[in-house]
């Protein structure tokens, strides 16, 4: 699976992999590449168009990523952030040039990149066997869920500031069908009642401590022993802001309205000790603080319920026991089927459901794309 970074990641087209072998990306000139089959699934051909405008496609949006982060770099010249994003933007679409382009278009000759096309013709027949699947299952997907899909995925590279999808429409159409394909069979097997509440349980509680807020006053002593006595003074009854202007090296949060706000997972990872969630008005004895030994007082808690959260929780929780169902379909659906793939573009392999290259070649290797005897795997 290829590598992006994290600005790359976000988009929709590098998160739906899954079941798959993301596509690649590859360069070369349609018009002379003709709509000769380059892999059959079952009674559906893959034409070598169509591996061409994927990898054409991918290629045309990393250009484009890396114009819009330019783009919004040079109107943030003092944004390091910005700054950084071109260099990945760019780094990928070098990458991706690099790893994938064939030399066709150069050099005048029907040629592709040998990894890239067999990548861009793996996804292309998951893309199908995930069909397959779905219809085992008796899962039907409309149009207007793959239009649902499509939109997902323009609003999300939309964010990252690629506004068109002119030059990679196969590529998006392609995944958007993908997406609601995997998304449909992921509902269809979705858990239910108590296995889907545990899952969503456990979610919460590993989520809690970045949902919760303490806003706390904070004592600091230069040693265990100050601190233990500051303590046992405010334990007898003593104000914790008295207490604090007398004795802590930081002074900072003791007064009214200067508290400092953290998260509980940034809380309990110094008082580890304690076991959340914590009342306001709660005094946490003294604990070393890595130069000083500190102790705090809760002044606010803002810790929030499961049913507060749950929205949340259900849509972003992966419902693992329901990927794990779809995987097997796929699976099941690969086995039986019968996957025809053209020489020149590698070697269907039914135990990975990938396209290996012509004899595993180097990056920047390129194929002709004339006639070539075909490699044929039928499923059992």
């Amino acid at each position: 699976m290829e590598r992006r970074p994290a600005l790359v990641r976000r988009a929709v087209l590098a998160a739906l992999a899954l079941l798959l072998v993301a596509a690649g990306a590859g360069c070369s000139d349609s018009d002379r590449v003709g709509t000769r089959t380059a892999a059959s699934v079952g009674d559906v051909d893959i034409t070598q168009d169509q591996v061409v405008a994927l990898m054409q496609g991918q290629i045309a949006y990393a250009e484009r990523l890396e114009a819009a982060t330019k783009k919004a770099a040079k109107a943030s010249p003092d944004d390091a952030t910005a700054q950084q994003q071109v260099e990945q933007a760019s780094s990928t679409r070098q990458q991706i040039t690099e790893t994938f382009a064939g030399t066709g278009a150069q050099a005048g000759t029907d040629s592709v990149g040998t990894e890239g096309a067999a990548q861009v013709l793996s996804t292309m027949i998951q893309v199908e066997l995930m069909k397959q699947a779905a219809r085992d299952a008796g899962v039907k997907v409309s149009d207007s869920e793959i239009a649902d899909a499509r939109t997902s995925i323009e609003q999300s590279i939309s964010a990252d500031g690629v506004t068109s999808t002119k030059g990679f429409e196969e590529l998006v159409a392609t995944y958007a069908e993908l997406q609601a394909y995997q998304k449909a069979l992921t509902t269809h097997f979705a858990s239910t009642g108590e296995a889907r509440e545990a899952q969503l349980q456990a979610a919460f509680d590993a989520a809690l401590g970045d949902q919760s807020q303490y806003c706390i006053n904070l004592i600091a002593t230069p040693d265990q022993a100050s601190a233990l006595a500051a303590y046992a003074r405010v334990q007898g009854g003593e104000d914790f802001l008295a207490v604090g202007n007398e004795v802590s090296l930081d002074k900072d949060t003791l007064a009214e309205g200067k508290e400092l706000c953290i998260t509980g997972t940034q809380l309990f990872g110094v008082f580890s000790n304690v076991q959340p969630p914590v009342a306001e008005g709660t005094v946490l004895a003294p604990v070393d603080g890595q130069g000083s030994w500190i102790f705090v007082r809760v002044v606010r808690a803002q810790v929030p319920t499961f049913e507060q959260l749950r929205p949340q929780l259900e849509a972003s929780t992966p419902d693992d026991a329901a990927t794990a169902k779809v995987q097997a379909a796929v699976a099941k659906a690969q086995k039986r089927a019968d996957v025809t793939v053209d020489g020149r573009y590698g070697t269907w392999n039914a135990e990975t459901g990938v396209v290996d290259p012509p004899e595993a070649e180097p990056s920047g290797t390129t194929t002709s794309t004339a006639p070539a005897s075909p490699s044929t795997t039928a499923g059992s």
